[in-house]
């Protein structure tokens, strides 16, 4: 942590730019500022909203140039990544964190003034500089200028994967101790403190110059370069990356950059540099690297630069219909290390494994959670936005390509295009370990004992995404055991602290999979976990938890695709317990009662199908069920309506709920056609020939045993019945597939779920105009 000094220091500079005209020229001040040992703490306490925006409207030079020159030194520090700088370069990351969400939360329709400022940072960022160098960042063409926007966002991106700073490039026997604390020495002023960056022209301001990178970032420095001994610099300033000169020793130099190609290749280049590698060959893991060790040296600066780019990535929180510009910049398939990062984070995400300690409360003494979480939120943002490219080699054994011009999703591309088998199989798995985590981490004899995430949305979120590879969801299905993803979103439904959103995107999630047979199918395994919930005690399958999770949320909500859920898997649950089926009778007498409120005759019909399906077509294996129904033939009974009960039946409804207030749950007067619409919806001939088949018969076990009947015995009786030849044709089994996205809903989800949960006081929830936020 900086001194109490450096901190006074730093808050001066800051006041000094809110009042005074700082010029770009005045070395003395830039450089004290930057070199400056600050935290990231310190950066947010010190440097206040109300300072900031004081700085936009007073002082908006100064914003400029500290932005500009933050974002020079980054591109510097990617150039010549030495040690010594890489305070500096933190320093950067954390001012450009924390101004950023200033700049881009000003609304142009506000105000006069707004709109002059939303000009103003509008040249600064995203325009081209008037003033054109000839080697300039990302550019294409020789002298090909670029927004300031595109550079802090390709800096931050190489930042990510710059050698001893957020990724270890080097074998153990590349380094030479000796030489580094050699080059320390050099880089030093004659008072023992850090020397700051030497400034340099960037588009006509002073700051250091933009530096080169793989994908054509190119400068000749105008000031001394650091020396180059000790073979430790993994490109020299006027070489580039891809060059063969500029490579470690003992590891081979990326592909070379085909200029005159019209297409980029999505493999990850270099792919030992993706983080957090499992045993699995390919890029999700990689077996030629040891995995990454859970107290890895780089996490704290990993976590800067990620919450960077986060903070680049949230102009929907505060332009709801204006187009974001950052976001097409960081999923441009040009966006230079797109793939690295998508890999790596998820090999953060699903290689992380909760209970990797032996010990319990092993993760007390340290574990990665906050790199997790941060992994989670920055790939679940990029996922969101935009649709994937075209892929121009399909069909062909080799990395993806896609077309320079293309302007979709780089990450949704990749996604889309897993398919190794090796690699669902380690997707699955890690969605397993994640999501169970909800309730193992309870089910323990030492409180507490195994570390709880606080992820799970996210989590989940992701799964979403997830969802749409079909490799994915094949290898769910017919490979993995889908049942391990059934348990715990059950669980989470129904935990007491869940709220309507986690039930939401949980309920999307099972939609989409029961759309899916093998889905279905693979629920009648039998159900032997202990669950820490309130629901009833059972003995039977995953057909019988996923049933009473939805009985039990149905009749606390008016969400109708809790019962569509039940009516999709209804076909395919061979064997369900006496709970659940009196389970499902209380929820159809339930909504039976309601008829004549809105939406209920449309989930009457549907659970009717659900007794339909399941006495049509699984009828052997379920006398529990079918005795359930005997039992509840009043509610079949009653809802063999005539004109005359419907008539009352409505304005019976109408009393009771004008009594409660609710008149507006009534639907209209019933006309003469509703007589029709009931027949149409509610379906009673097969349970009608049930009843008319087996209740006589029932009645007459029961009189033979003289009135006292053990349930077994009766379901025993019931067993040996059929049903041939007396049920009607059998109807068409209807599965509902839930094709659609979740749109605007889950784009505030997402975001509110990342507002909450990012440690830092990154955006000022009085200006977000995505959701509302109570600052009471």
């Amino acid at each position: 942590m900086g001194s109490s000094a450096s901190r006074d220091r730093f808050l001066e500079s800051l006041n000094s730019l809110a009042t005074t005209a700082v010029s770009p020229d005045d070395s003395d001040f830039w450089d004290e500022l930057w070199k400056l040992p600050t935290t990231n703490s310190e950066v947010f306490s010190t440097f206040t909203p109300g300072l900031i925006r004081t700085i936009r409207s007073d002082q908006f030079n100064n914003l400029e140039t500290l932005f500009t020159q933050a974002t020079a030194q980054m591109c510097q520090i990617v150039e010549t990544p030495y040690s010594i700088y890489f305070d500096q370069a933190l320093n950067c990351v954390r001012v450009l964190t924390r101004i950023t969400p200033f700049l881009i939360e000003i609304d142009p329709n506000h105000s006069e003034i707004h709109t002059i400022l939303s000009k103003q940072i509008d040249e600064m960022c995203f325009s081209v500089p008037a003033q054109k160098h000839t080697e300039v960042l990302g550019g294409e063409d020789e002298g090909e200028a670029q927004p300031l926007a595109l550079l802090v966002v390709h800096a931050a991106m190489h930042m990510l994967f710059l050698p001893q700073f957020t990724a270890d490039y080097y074998d153990e026997e590349d380094y030479d101790d000796e030489d580094s604390s050699d080059d320390e020495d050099s880089d030093r002023d004659s008072d023992g403190s850090k020397r700051a960056l030497p400034a340099v022209e960037v588009s006509g301001k002073k700051g250091p110059k933009s530096p080169q990178s793989p994908d054509g970032l190119d400068t000749k420095l105008s000031h001394q370069s650091p020396p180059t001994s000790g073979g430790k610099i993994p490109f020299s300033p006027k070489s580039k990356l891809n060059s063969p000169s500029s490579s470690p020793q003992g590891r081979p130099p990326p592909p070379p950059v085909d200029r005159n190609s019209n297409s980029i290749s999505l493999a990850p280049s270099p792919s030992s540099l993706i983080w957090s590698p499992s045993a699995l060959p390919g890029f999700i893991g990689n077996s030629s690297k040891k995995a990454s060790n859970p107290e890895n040296a780089y996490t704290s600066n990993r976590l800067e630069v990620l919450l960077l780019l986060l903070t680049l990535s949230s102009e929907p929180l505060f332009h709801t219909t204006t187009p974001p510009r950052y976001l097409p910049l960081l999923t441009s398939p040009s966006c230079p290390n797109a793939p690295l990062m998508f890999y790596s984070l998820l090999n953060t995400v699903l290689g992380y494994n909760p209970r990797s300690s032996s010990i319990p409360y092993g993760s007390a003494f340290g574990n990665q959670s906050e790199i997790l979480t941060s992994s989670l939120h920055l790939l679940n943002v990029l996922l969101s936005y935009g649709e994937p490219c075209e892929i121009l080699n399909k069909g062909v054994d080799e990395a993806l390509k896609v077309s320079k011009k293309d302007t979709g999703n780089v990450y949704a591309t990749l996604l889309l295009h897993l398919s190794s088998e090796d690699d669902m199989i380690f997707c699955c798995e890690g969605f397993i370990r994640l999501l169970n985590n909800a309730h193992l981490s309870l089910n323990t004899y030492l409180p507490l004992s195994v570390e709880r995430l606080e992820c799970f949305e996210e989590v989940l979120t992701l799964f979403w995404f997830f969802l749409r590879n079909e490799s994915f969801k094949k290898c769910l299905l017919e490979v993995a055991d889908v049942n391990k993803i059934v348990v715990p979103l059950c669980y989470l439904m129904l935990e007491e602290n869940s709220n309507a959103d986690m039930v939401r995107i949980c309920t999307l999630i099972l939609l989409k999979l029961t759309g899916e047979r093998e889905f279905s199918v693979a629920l009648n395994r039998p159900f032997n976990t202990h669950l820490p919930t309130s629901l009833p005690l059972f003995r039977g399958t995953h057909c019988d938890l996923l049933a009473l999770t939805m009985c039990t949320k149905a009749q606390k909500s008016d969400d109708p695709s809790f019962i569509v859920i039940l009516a999709n898997v209804s076909p395919y649950m061979m064997s369900l317990s006496l709970v659940t089926s009196s389970k499902i009778m209380s929820l159809l007498k339930f909504y039976a009662e309601r008829v004549f409120w809105k939406g209920s005759l449309e989930k009457v019909g549907w659970l009717v199908e659900v007794v339909n399906n399941i006495v049509q077509y699984q009828f052997s294996g379920n006398s529990a069920f079918v005795y359930a129904c005997i039992r509840g033939k009043a509610v079949f009974e009653r809802m063999n309506l005539s004109a005359q009960d419907i008539t009352e039946g409505w304005l019976k409804t109408q009393r009771k709920l004008i009594a409660a207030n609710k008149k507006h749950l009534l639907i209209a007067q019933p006309g003469e056609g509703f007589m029709e619409v009931i027949n149409q919806t509610i379906q009673l001939a097969t349970i009608d020939r049930l009843l008319g088949a087996l209740a006589p018969k029932i009645d007459k076990f029961a009189v033979t045993s003289n009135g006292v009947v053990d349930e077994q015995d009766l379901l025993d009786y019931i067993k040996k019945q059929t049903l041939v030849g007396i049920l009607p044709v059998p109807h068409a089994i209807i599965i509902r597939k839930y094709e659609g996205g979740s749109g605007e809903w889950l784009r505030c989800y997402l975001w509110g779920i990342v507002f909450l949960k990012v440690k830092w006081p990154v955006w000022d929830g009085g200006q977000i105009r995505l959701f509302k936020v109570n600052t009471e």
